[in-house]
C-alpha cells in the first residue's frame, strides 16, 4: 500500500511538472504537435495512389500543364475533373467539382517534383502537421474566457492532440485527394483566427483584417466547397467567445457574406453543367430514390448515429458507405428513435443553457449544426444535384473532418471536468485532476495513435483498401465491384497464367457477392462477362452480357465489353450493333473505332470508312492515339481499294492519310512504313527515306525500320550510307538475340 503511495505521489509530482514546465509551454506544444503529427503517419510516406479520385486529381492534364498565365488561368476557369470525367475514367461520377486551389498545389507540385505519390503525401501530412498548430492558436483564443492561463492552455493542447490522432482522419491525411479537405481546413481555421483578432482590435486595424478574413473564406471555398458551411459555424464563434455589439457583428458578417455570395456566383459560371437527373434514378447513386420524407429523415438520423460511433469508438472504418452498406431506416429502428430521442434531448438541454455559453452547448451546436446543414441541403433542399457528398452515399468519413473538432473540444473538457469531479468527491487535493487529467488523455491518444497508424497501411494503394474495407463494408456493392476490378487489373499485368486465373476467380467472386446483393446491377454482371472471357469460358460470358444487356441497354461497360467478346468470337453483326450503343451512349471514339475495324471483317469498306470518320471529328488531344489509327486504317483501306479496282486510284488521299496517321500517333511504325512504299512507288525515294529516317527517333530498336532504308539507299546507289545502316540492322538484330 505503501509503494502504490509512493508511486501515485511521484507520478502526480511529475504530470504537475510536466503541466507547469513543459506541457504549458507554447513553444514546446507546437514542436511537439508537429512531431506528433509526423510520427503517426510517417508510414504513408511510401505509399501509392488510392482511389481512382486521388489519380485523377494529382495527375490532371490541368496540373501538368505548368505555373504559367495560362496554365493558371486553366486551373481556375473550370471544372477541376473537367479533363478527366469524359476520357479517363468512367468511374468518376459525374458531379461538379470547382476546386481550382488544390489543383493549383499539385501543379506547383508537379513543377518541382515531377510526379510522385510519395511527394504528395509528405506534403499531406506536413499540411495536417500545420493544421494542427494553427488549431492550437485558435482554440487558446476561444478558451480564454473559460480557464485561467495554464489549463486553458493545456486543455487547448489536449484537444489539439486528440484532433491529430483521431483515426478518423486518416482518410483525408493518408489520401491524397483529402488535399481539399486539409487545405480548406487550414484557411478556415486562419479565417477564425483573424476574424478574432478583428473582433478584439480597435481603430483602423480592424479594416486591415477584415479583407484578410475575406480572403482567407475564399481560398477556403475554392479548396472545398463545404466550406460553405463555416458561414454558421462562425455566428456560435462570435457569440459564445466574444463579446460583441450589434454593429461589430454586421461589420463582420459583411466580409463573409460577400465572398459566399461571389464565390458562388464564380462556381456556377465556371464548372461545366452536368446533368444529374439520370444519376438520381439509379438507387446506386441516390440510395433515397424510392425512399419518401419519413424514411429520409430517419436514415439520416441513423447516419447521425453511425457519425457519433465512429467518433468515440473508430473501431471499423472504411471509405466506402455506399448502397447497400446503409440501408433506409423506418422508425421502427430502436436505434434511430434512440438517437433521435438523444439528439433532440440534448438540443433542449442545450437551448436552456444557451445564455450561459458552456463549452458543451456551443461543441453540440457545432456538430449538429454543421452535418444539418450539409444533409438538409443535399437531401431535402437540393436533392436532384450533388454538392458536397458523392453520388450513392449516405456517410462519408471525410465530412466528419470539421465537426469532428467539436467532439475533440468536448472530450478534452469531459476529461478535465470528469477526473475534477471525481477527485472532489474523494476530497483530494485539486493537484490530483492533472495527474488523471494526464493519464486519461495518454490512454485515449495511444489508442487512437495505435488504430491511425494501422488504419494507414490500408490506404497503401487500390487492393490493400478495397481488400481492408470489404471487410467492414461487406454489403458495399460499389465496394465490391471496385475490388472485382481491382482483381481483374491485378490479372491484367499477370504473367503467369496459373496467377492469372486465381485473380480472375477472385474477382468472380466478389462480382457474384455484388450481384447478390444487387440483383440488377448490370455493370457487375457485364464485368463478370469479361471475367469469364479472360477465363476462356465464352458460353457463361455470353449469358452475363446478354443479362446486363436485358437490364442495362444503356450500360456502357455492358456494351463495350460485349461488343469486344462477339469481335475476338466472330460475331461480327451483334460487335457492330454493341458498338454502335457505345459510340451514341458515351461518344467515345474508341467505340467508333472498333465500329470501324468490325465492318473490315464484314467487309463492308464505306461503312468502315464512315466509322473511322466519326473517330477523326474528335480534336481533343487525348485522343490522338485513336485518330492516329483511324487515319492508318483509312489509308489501308485506300490502298486495298486502289489494288482492287484499276480504274479506283486513291493512292494520294491513302498518303495525305498516312501522314494525317503519323502525326497523331508517332509511334505507329507500320504506318511509316506504308507511307514511305507509296513514296517509292511514286518513284521519291527521297522522301521514302525522309520519312522512315525520322521514325529513327521513336523506333531506334526496329531492325526492318533500318533494313528498309538500306534498301532505299540502295536504289539511290548511296553504298556508303547503304553500308551504314545494314551495320545498324545487324547490330540492333545483335542486341535483340541477346
Amino acid at each position: 500500500m505503501k509503494q502504490r503511495s509512493t508511486f501515485l505521489l511521484s507520478l502526480q509530482k511529475f504530470t504537475r511538472y510536466l503541466g507547469r514546465e513543459w506541457l504549458s509551454s507554447l513553444i514546446f506544444q507546437r514542436i511537439f504537435l508537429v512531431v506528433f503529427a509526423i510520427g503517426i503517419y510517417a508510414n504513408t510516406f511510401t505509399h501509392e495512389y488510392a482511389t481512382e479520385g486521388s489519380r485523377l486529381l494529382s495527375q490532371s492534364d490541368m496540373a501538368h500543364k505548368g505555373l504559367g498565365v495560362d496554365g493558371i488561368m486553366n486551373i481556375f476557369k473550370q471544372d477541376s475533373y473537367a479533363d478527366v470525367n469524359s476520357s479517363k475514367s468512367k468511374f468518376i461520377p459525374a458531379n461538379e467539382h470547382y476546386q481550382p486551389v488544390t489543383l493549383l498545389t499539385f501543379a506547383i507540385e508537379y513543377t518541382l517534383f515531377g510526379e510522385s505519390p510519395n511527394i504528395s503525401h509528405v506534403i499531406n501530412v506536413l499540411l495536417y502537421a500545420l493544421t494542427g498548430m494553427l488549431l492550437l492558436s485558435v482554440l487558446n483564443r476561444i478558451f480564454s474566457g473559460y480557464l485561467e492561463e495554464r489549463p486553458r492552455k493545456i486543455l487547448a493542447f489536449v484537444a489539439t492532440l486528440i484532433f491529430i490522432a483521431h483515426p478518423v482522419h486518416t482518410e483525408i491525411v493518408a489520401s491524397i485527394k483529402g488535399r481539399n479537405e486539409l487545405l480548406s481546413f487550414l484557411w478556415l481555421l486562419l479565417m477564425t483566427y483573424l476574424l478574432l483578432r478583428t473582433a478584439f482590435a480597435r481603430g483602423a486595424i480592424r479594416f486591415v483584417y477584415l479583407p484578410l478574413v475575406a480572403v482567407s473564406f475564399f481560398l477556403a471555398l475554392l479548396t472545398e466547397e463545404t466550406a460553405i458551411s463555416f458561414m454558421f459555424i462562425l455566428p456560435l464563434v462570435l457569440y459564445y467567445f466574444i463579446p460583441l455589439r450589434k454593429v461589430d457583428i454586421f461589420v463582420l458578417a459583411i466580409p463573409i457574406l460577400f465572398t459566399a455570395f461571389g464565390y458562388w456566383q464564380l462556381r456556377d459560371f465556371f464548372t461545366k453543367d452536368v446533368e444529374q437527373a439520370h444519376l438520381m434514378h439509379s438507387i446506386l447513386n441516390n440510395p433515397f430514390v424510392y425512399a419518401d420524407l419519413s424514411q429520409k429523415i430517419s436514415t439520416l438520423i441513423f447516419a447521425f448515429a453511425k457519425y457519433i460511433e465512429l467518433l468515440i469508438a473508430p473501431i471499423n472504418l472504411s471509405h466506402d458507405y455506399s448502397f447497400n452498406q446503409i440501408t433506409i431506416k423506418e422508425w421502427t429502428d430502436v436505434r434511430v428513435v434512440m438517437t433521435f430521442l438523444g439528439i433532440v434531448g440534448a438540443g433542449v438541454i442545450s437551448v436552456i443553457n444557451i445564455r450561459k455559453k458552456g463549452i458543451y452547448t456551443f461543441a453540440y451546436f457545432y456538430f449538429i449544426g454543421y452535418l444539418l446543414f450539409i444533409y438538409v441541403t443535399e437531401f431535402l433542399i437540393n436533392p436532384d444535384e450533388f454538392v458536397f457528398l458523392s453520388p450513392g452515399t449516405i456517410i462519408s468519413e471525410r465530412l466528419l473532418y470539421l465537426p469532428s473538432l467539436a467532439f475533440c473540444i468536448a472530450t478534452a473538457f469531459g476529461l478535465y471536468d470528469l477526473f475534477g469531479w471525481l477527485v472532489a468527491n474523494k476530497k483530494r487535493a485539486a493537484r490530483w485532476v492533472y495527474t488523471y487529467t494526464f493519464v486519461g488523455t495518454s490512454l485515449v491518444l495511444v489508442l487512437y495513435s495505435i488504430k491511425t497508424v494501422v488504419r494507414n497501411e490500408s490506404w497503401k494503394n487500390d487492393m490493400t483498401l478495397m481488400k481492408a474495407d470489404v471487410d467492414n463494408s461487406p454489403n458495399s456493392v460499389r465496394l465490391r465491384y471496385m475490388l472485382g476490378r481491382s482483381y481483374i487489373i491485378e490479372a491484367d499485368s499477370t504473367v503467369s497464367f496459373r496467377q492469372k486465373a486465381r485473380y480472375l476467380e477472385k474477382a468472380a467472386d466478389q462480382l457474384r457477392k455484388a450481384v447478390t446483393i444487387y440483383p440488377s446491377y448490370a455493370d457487375a454482371i457485364a464485368l463478370l462477362g469479361t471475367v469469364y472471357t479472360d477465363l476462356g469460358q465464352e458460353d457463361k460470358a455470353g449469358r452475363y452480357y446478354k443479362r446486363a444487356i436485358q437490364i442495362n441497354p444503356q450500360s456502357i461497360v455492358t456494351q463495350e465489353e460485349y461488343g469486344k467478346m462477339c469481335l475476338a468470337n466472330g460475331d461480327y453483326h451483334q460487335a457492330v450493333e454493341c458498338f454502335k450503343q457505345w459510340g451514341i451512349l458515351e461518344m467515345n471514339p474508341t467505340a467508333f473505332l472498333y465500329l470501324g475495324k468490325t465492318y473490315e471483317f464484314l467487309e463492308e469498306p464505306d461503312s468502315a470508312t464512315a466509322a473511322y470518320g466519326l473517330v477523326v471529328s474528335f480534336k481533343d488531344s487525348d485522343y490522338n492515339e485513336v485518330v492516329g489509327d483511324a487515319y492508318y486504317r483509312m489509308a489501308n483501306i485506300y490502298v486495298s481499294e486502289s489494288l482492287n479496282d484499276s480504274t479506283t486510284n486513291k493512292t494520294k488521299d491513302a498518303v495525305d492519310l498516312y501522314l494525317k496517321a503519323v502525326s497523331k500517333n508517332k509511334r505507329n511504325l507500320d504506318a511509316y512504313l506504308k507511307l514511305s512504299s507509296l513514296y517509292e512507288k511514286e518513284g521519291k525515294v527521297t522522301k521514302a527515306i525522309y520519312t522512315l529516317e525520322g521514325a529513327i527517333i521513336y523506333f531506334p530498336k526496329s531492325e526492318e525500320l533500318y533494313r528498309t532504308i538500306a534498301r532505299l539507299y540502295g536504289i539511290e546507289e548511296d553504298e556508303e550510307k547503304q553500308q551504314l545502316y545494314i551495320k545498324q540492322a545487324d547490330s540492333v538484330l545483335g542486341l535483340n538475340e541477346e
